[in-house]
């Protein structure tokens, strides 16, 4: 595996974790505001933690604020800054420094975060600007008095470092200045001995990797008086609260602004998280080599070019040497046109490539890099946009991009891995498949069922039917049932084990066989519900589902070899199967052979690697694609979309072993499509008892 997003997480050290389980084994701790002799260990080991925040940063000039994240850090200081009387209404974002106060600032490369400051702030300040770094006149700033200013130490976008002696100038002419630091010290030392900011923020898992859910906001004590403890009922400032003297007559910052009690045991592991990088190195051994990777990664994406010379990479920025271990990139057709950033991480992903994609909580950098105006963005979001969804690309633009980052344990064969992803999916000479467009209309084809599948067990092997009974949420037996580890669903796409799984259902029993020919090793298991409930997430659905008990989760872990392992069915009454999706897909056998021809795989190889639900023969290539909705004898389907396809029809249902053969001509045929294949469908009209069988009449709507 290739880990590429360190400016997404570190990776914790395996020493670190191993010290961590054993204080956890060995240590009691208890809640630090008790006064019992457990209670005092604790809060010597949270205030020892405290003073090793401070000697991180170099400075014993900050009082530490502990909090959930650099989030939760932003909205302290945005809640409770002074910004003093406010003297008109602010009902615009300038772009300008402002030259009066009260006023509020940010820089237009900074996190999601830094602009929900904005909502908290508006209401009490003139105004609001979002600036570009370029375009401010750094020597000729103007004074200002009661105004905060948020500046963006890295981007956590393109890498770019923006210069941290800015913050002096800012100060002396009045502004109060927040760092936000959590791309930056993920690889880079911050000294505030050197750079005094008023406020600085910062998460720990960006370094660490673990402890994840703390993080701490630095207040110089210079500014402890420009933070004033706030109250909040719905939203609107609460100040005749008659218990908000309690906070107010606290002398530490961090008993008026750590609210309730703090996290006391990841604090503990924060501790030995800082112990074991000062035993391991410092964090300018990270950014060595980090910087010295980035620099070889930049080199490789510049020199990849296809066959017409024409380059396979667009980067953004890395164009001073005011950049840290992030790349961010686009890949480009040999015609110069966008592959969607979608495409580049599945095939990514094929490879144990792991990196992020989208605008990475940035949209001000996002824009700016990818040229998408502010009507351009309302009318992506018109088009449906959202953020974690299938639509990259619009209008032939964008919408986010690749990004790669470098950190700790990174290495140079992460780098080389990348690039055989690079040459063996986006590069070369072969042609790009061309499906040839039917004259024909769908009504013209009478085309019937040739198989029906039904999959008992989620991602397992399935059982092929000569005819299916229907339910509300399906085949009456399809995906009824899921494996979770460590209350993570089990998958083909990470778990390729679980093709060895066989199933069938006999007398009102599920038979689950371990892969032995002779079905030597078998779980039975009823398909009555048991008493033990729980809700499971499928596809950020909650779904109702009962868990098969210890016996069946016991025989799970020794057949799979991964641990914890349970086996939970779907509520009887749901409407929802435990399918990602939707209840039925569909596919054509003539475009099955199409991708068959291309990669020596016979038809049925490939049918069951798209694991189907109803298989059709009749139909031209890929005209299903045209389908709106399907009659299959009395059943009325409609089509709810296309299927996107993943890594997963490249595992061998046999053996487990995966090939990327198949998704990368299924990529080639569709060519600037989305890589789909099969379509979605929904009954619309159940009825109990209903069936479909092979060898039945399809009638098909929609398209010409």
């Amino acid at each position: 595996m290739a880990y590429l997003d360190y400016a997404g997480s570190g990776i914790p050290s395996p020493a670190l974790l191993e010290t961590v389980a054993e204080q956890i084994k060995t240590i009691n701790l208890a809640n630090p505001h008790s006064r019992h002799s457990t209670s005092q260990s604790t809060y010597q080991i949270v205030e020892e933690t405290r003073l090793s925040i401070l000697e991180y940063f170099n400075t014993e000039d900050y009082e530490v604020i502990f909090t959930a994240n650099a989030t939760r850090s932003l909205q302290i200081v945005a809640e409770n800054f002074v910004f003093g009387e406010k003297t008109k209404l602010c009902n615009s974002i300038d772009t300008i420094l402002p030259e009066t106060g009260p006023a509020f600032c940010y820089m237009n490369d900074a996190h999601n975060s830094v602009m929900g400051m904005r909502e908290i702030v508006k209401n009490r300040v003139d105004s609001v600007a979002c600036l570009k770094f370029d375009s401010i006149v750094w020597d000729s700033i103007q004074p200002i008095q009661n105004s905060l200013l948020m500046y963006t130490a890295m981007s956590n976008f393109s890498g770019r470092q923006y210069p941290l002696e800015n913050v002096e100038k800012l100060q002396s002419k009045g502004w109060s200045v927040c760092i936000d630091s959590a791309a930056l010290i993920s690889s880079s030392s911050l000294d505030l001995s050197k750079i005094q900011p008023h406020f600085l923020v910062a998460s720990f898992y960006k370094i660490f990797g673990y402890p994840t859910g703390i993080g701490c906001l630095l207040v110089h004590k210079v500014a402890r008086m420009k933070l004033k403890k706030q109250h909040f009922a719905g939203g609107t400032l609460a100040m005749a609260d008659p218990f908000s003297f309690i906070s107010h007559q606290k002398e530490e910052l961090s008993e008026r602004f750590e609210d309730g009690t703090i996290n006391y045991y990841a604090i503990a592991a924060l501790r030995e998280a800082f112990v074991e990088l000062e035993k391991w190195g410092t964090i300018n051994r990270v950014k060595a080599n980090a910087c010295s990777l980035t620099k070889n990664a930049l080199e490789m994406l510049r020199s990849r070019f296809h066959w017409n010379g024409k380059p396979l990479v667009k980067v953004y920025g890395h164009d001073s040497v005011y950049y840290g271990p992030i790349i961010a990139f686009n890949l480009l057709r040999d015609d110069g046109s966008f592959i969607g950033y979608n495409e580049a991480e599945k095939m990514c992903s094929l490879f144990g490539v792991q990196l992020r994609t989208g605008c990475f909580c940035n949209i001000g950098a996002c824009m700016e890099h990818l040229g998408i105006t502010p009507d351009e963005l309302h009318l992506n979001f018109l088009s449906g946009k959202k953020c974690g969804d299938e639509m990259d690309t619009h209008n032939g633009k964008p919408l986010g991009a690749v990004r790669i980052s470098f950190g700790r344990f990174s290495k140079q064969e992460d780098i080389d891995l990348l690039e055989k992803v690079l040459e063996c999916c986006f590069l070369g000479t072969t042609s790009i498949l061309k499906s040839n467009p039917s004259s024909h209309s769908i009504a013209d084809f009478r085309p019937k069922i040739s198989k029906i599948y039904y999959y008992p067990i989620k991602s397992a092997r399935g059982i092929r039917a000569r005819q299916a009974e229907l339910s509300p949420s399906g085949f009456t037996y399809d995906r009824r049932f899921l494996v979770q580890s460590l209350g993570v669903t089990l998958t083909q796409k990470k778990n390729p084990e679980m093709c060895l799984l066989k199933t069938e259902i006999v007398k009102n029993q599920l038979n689950v066989h371990s892969g032995d020919e002779n079905f030597y090793d078998s779980l039975q298991v009823p398909l009555e519900a048991t008493d033990i409930k729980r809700k499971t997430i499928i596809c950020e659905d909650s779904v109702g589902t009962y868990d098969c008990g210890d016996k069946a989760g016991k025989w799970l872990t020794k057949t799979l070899r991964i641990p914890n392992c349970r086996l939970l069915r779907a509520e009887c009454d749901t409407q929802r199967s435990l399918s990602n999706e939707s209840p039925f897909l569909f596919i054509n056998e003539a475009s099955v052979q199409i991708l068959a021809e291309q990669i020596a795989l016979t038809r049925e190889e490939l049918i069951l690697r798209f694991r189907p639900n109803i298989v059709v023969r009749g139909l031209p290539a890929f005209m299903e694609d045209e389908i709106e909705r399907i009659s299959i004898g009395e059943a009325e389907f409609e089509v709810t979309g296309k299927c996107t396809r993943c890594e997963m029809i490249c595992v061998d249902p046999e053996t487990g072993i995966k090939d990327p053969a198949l998704i990368v001509a299924l990529r080639n045929y569709r060519n600037r499509q989305k890589m789909t294949f099969g379509i979605y469908l929904r009954q619309t009209n159940y009825e109990d008892g209903s069936k479909i069988c092979e060898n039945e009449p399809v009638t098909c709507f929609g398209g010409k």
